[in-house]
């Protein structure tokens, strides 16, 4: 049986619509345990950490 770990997170105000911070973002990762996940956080490190430069 494979197990599935799960991680949700939020970001930003629900309420009423404020120009500082017009957004409301839910992020959501899916993941079987016994399988690596390594590509998508270098994939994450890559795109959002360090994004290229042009």
């Amino acid at each position: 049986m494979k197990e599935l770990s799960i991680f949700i997170d939020e970001s930003g105000d629900f309420g009423e619509y404020d120009y500082h911070s017009p957004w409301y973002i839910v992020t959501m990762v899916f993941h079987f345990v016994k399988e690596s996940i390594i590509s998508v956080r270098m994939l994450y490190h890559m795109l959002l950490v360090r994004p290229p430069t042009h």
